[in-house]
């Protein structure tokens, strides 16, 4: 997660495109408020009893707030519905320009050294697995609770053999996400790490998942991973749910704003990035509209846009690179071949479920995506 927008890069967009998302990102929109349960709005806690799974929010909080940070209490962290991830809800109004949160510097997991690059992500992914092992004896005790209760994040990497190979046969030669294995290879060249060495690549999976990069002086140009309590439980979303931004930098408290007025029970929304299958490598999720998409077939066919919703609420690409007739017969091909796709494995992966080879978390995720791959072209080839 990166230091302040972490949504759409207007600087990539063509003209009607960057329009499209200065016009709609701030927007408020009733579609996208989700309406608290019976009672969820007179919750004079953080959403810490045991039937809402939010065990050591509270403490959390306190934490923040005794190191000289702040929570504003109008917020809620509050288990998903519908398999939705745990997520931070509005309990009440917030208006523009509210201090959600500020986070001391000194409750942040971060490297021991001013360092940038993978210098820095390698020594803040060390410092996070020493924390790990500490456990209640950590400093950062309430946060490496939370983060101890996570255990591995599931992403492509870390799946069974069975789904790693459904999902390759879903990717195929040209659709991304190619490079899903990197993270291991990235630990062991880079960090020389062992990511056989479960607690440390555990750690570096989460830091992978959790971290934001911290800018290192007030230009912004080099940054830092660094593990940041509270502000980790924003779900992403781009478009116009998008309601935050952030201040940070080295040193300094880490503070996050709502960018526009948040209504009671809407859920409050980070930006992780700008591109739907760096999100599916990165967090193991497929996001919802809208969606940025960039399919490259070799030999100069490629295209890139965004798939989100138009005036009459259909689905709509649109474009920062337009196909032309070579890469949308490409597409057409790519189609074809994903439909075929479906009918030859569909079955096989039940059995594959059945016999405990293949993760029903993992078969699920990986036909979302590849649902998600048939919408993003088709209706691309459509239009």
């Amino acid at each position: 997660r990166e230091d302040t927008n972490r949504s759409q890069s207007s600087a990539t967009l063509l003209p009607e495109v960057k329009d499209l998302y200065d016009a709609r990102r701030f927007l408020p929109s009733s579609d996208h408020a989700e309406t608290l349960p019976p009672g969820g709005g007179d919750l004079k806690t953080f959403a810490s009893a045991e039937e809402n799974g939010n065990q050591g929010i509270d403490s959390l909080v306190e934490w923040i707030r005794n190191s000289g940070g702040s929570v504003d209490s109008r917020q809620e962290v509050r288990k998903g519905r519908f398999k939705k991830p745990r997520g931070v809800f509005a309990k009440d109004e917030i208006e523009e320009g509210a201090l959600l949160c500020s986070v001391p510097w000194s409750n942040i997991i971060k490297p021991t050294e001013n360092v940038e690059g993978n210098s820095g992500k390698c020594s803040t992914a060390r410092a996070l697995a020493k924390e790990l092992s500490l456990g209640e004896e950590s400093k950062f005790g309430p946060f490496v609770k939370i983060l101890s209760d996570l255990g591995r994040p599931s992403l492509p990497e870390t799946w069974s053999e069975a789904g790693r190979e459904l999902l390759d046969k879903v990717l195929g030669k040209f659709i991304a996400p190619q490079d899903y294995m990197r993270f291991g290879k990235w630990w062991r060249e880079e960090c020389k790490g062992d990511p056989a060495v479960a607690p440390e690549f555990d750690a570096v999976l989460l830091m992978v998942t959790r971290a934001a990069d911290v800018a290192l002086s007030d230009e912004g140009t080099a940054s830092q991973a660094a593990m940041v309590p509270f502000y980790d439980l924003y779900n992403h979303r781009n478009g116009p749910s998008h309601n935050t931004r952030v201040e940070a930098a080295v040193g300094q408290e880490f503070k996050v704003y709502a960018t526009r007025a948040i209504k009671k029970g809407e859920e409050i929304y980070n930006s992780y990035g700008n591109s739907t299958s760096e999100m599916f490598r990165d967090y193991g999720f497929i996001e919802t509209i809208p969606q940025m998409w960039k399919f490259d077939f070799g030999g100069g066919k490629e295209t890139e846009y965004v798939m989100d919703t138009g005036i009459d609420g259909a689905l709509f690409p649109y474009w920062v690179n337009r196909p032309d007739s070579k890469t949308t017969a490409a597409m057409e091909k790519e189609l074809k071949r994903l439909i075929a796709v479906e009918i030859d494995n569909f079955s096989w992966t039940r059995k594959k479920v059945k016999s405990g080879e293949l993760a029903k978390e993992e078969m699920d995720t990986i036909w979302s995506y590849h649902g998600a791959l048939m919408n993003a072209i088709d209706h691309t080839i459509i239009v």
